[in-house]
């Protein structure tokens, strides 16, 4: 504890530790918060903004939570932000005599007037995404200093990024690479289920979770992948969004019909989602599924999808891949391959067609119209033509 510290209060978790505190040499009275995860080295400390020791708690428990995920997909709760990785791959390049100084010095000036700026809402480089560099390259056409930017312009900025996340490879701070958009090209296909084929899916579903019922550990991972299926294709949220989903983000609608559920999305700030009324019914199965295998209530900020120990599931990729081989649904008509992301893809598809205004779509998925109209406007255009010659 820094002589500094006072009203310092510690909370033990399954998978941490939590420690809320003010600071004398700061004015304010704001308190921080310092945070520890089992199995990584060292801490993290955020300022919570808060003088409230309630309110500082509870910023502090997203951030545990947030970390908790971070751990287990990037193994450890220590990353660094887009900039400071361009700051170090800058030094690498300049100190490299086979790098191109004039080159470099072009590069950095473009990342820093249209990467920088985009990118800093990540706390991490680690969880920019494939789909976020497609985000970007709409960013930079709209944002521009004299004229709109050419195709070429943005591919070679474009280039300079993919040097920085190579570079974050080499130095671990990246798992994998990620695949960069080819600008100019149409976006990338963005398979939705049909009715027909969601039936399929559901059908497929209850009889695998039917099949695993002879064997615990089999029946478990099938009953939560099934409801894993279920709560994406009526709320439409990310899958790393309902993986973070806990308990306490959870609250029943005032009307009764249904429930609203708090995510943290890709800014890490907590957004309403209203989810279809049945997700109320499937959550509830979870809850009831979790306590009589706990064998009493559950811990209101634990994982909704959680494992047997509490901690966050890895990944449902494989278990629904095999699912959809088994049921012949591995790609959609045009051979365009089936992900749990397709999910998202078929409740936009679906409020698009039941003529659910596009504003209210793309708030509750924590997106833009300019994104919704992007990769969904054939479906737009369909549906206002079917408005347009309906018979009155």
């Amino acid at each position: 504890m820094s002589k500094w510290e006072s009203n310092q209060e510690t909370f033990k978790r399954d998978y941490g530790v939590i420690t809320i505190y003010t600071r004398s040499d700061h004015k304010g009275g704001k308190y921080y918060s310092r945070i520890k995860i089992k199995g990584s080295t060292g801490y993290r400390k955020f300022s919570t903004g808060e003088t409230e020791s309630r309110l500082a708690l509870r910023f502090a428990e997203d951030k545990y939570r947030e970390l908790l995920l971070l751990q287990d997909r990037t193994g450890n709760i220590h990353h660094k932000s887009f900039v400071a990785v361009m700051r170090e791959w800058e030094k690498s390049s300049r100190n490299s005599s086979t790098k191109n100084p004039k080159l470099i010095d072009d590069y950095i000036e473009k990342m820093e007037r249209y990467a920088v700026p985009f990118f800093k809402r990540f706390s991490g480089i680690a969880e920019i995404r494939e789909v976020h560099l497609e985000e970007w390259v709409d960013y930079r056409r709209s944002n521009y200093v004299r004229s709109k930017p050419r195709d070429t312009t943005i591919t070679r900025e474009l280039s300079g990024i993919k040097q920085v996340f190579e570079y974050a490879v080499t130095r671990e701070y990246l798992p994998t690479r990620l695949k960069f958009p080819v600008v100019g090209s149409p976006p990338n296909p963005r398979p939705a289920f049909t009715r027909d084929q969601y039936k399929r899916l559901y059908r497929g579903l209850r009889q695998s979770v039917r099949e695993g019922e002879s064997h615990p550990t089999h029946y478990r991972a099938r009953f939560y992948l099934q409801h894993l299926v279920l709560i994406l294709a009526n709320s439409g949220v990310r899958i790393g969004e309902l993986r973070g989903l806990t308990w306490d983000d959870i609250e029943s609608r005032r009307d009764g019909k249904g429930v609203l559920m708090y995510v943290r999305g890709k800014t890490k700030k907590r957004r309403q989602v209203v989810p279809q009324p049945s997700t109320a019914k499937y959550l509830q199965r979870i809850k009831d599924y979790r306590e009589s295998e706990l064998g009493q209530p559950i811990v209101p900020n634990e994982f909704v999808f959680c494992s047997l120990n509490g901690s966050p599931v890895q990944s449902y990729k494989k278990g629904f891949k095999t699912l959809l081989k088994s049921i012949g649904l591995t790609t959609d008509d045009e051979g365009n391959p089936f992900t749990l992301y397709s999910l998202r893809h078929t409740y936009a598809t679906m409020r698009i067609i039941n003529g659910v205004p596009h504003y209210f779509i793309a708030s509750n998925m924590g997106t833009s119209v300019e994104m919704l109209m992007k990769f969904y406007g054939h479906l737009v255009n369909e549906s206002v033509a079917d408005e347009i010659t309906k018979v009155r």
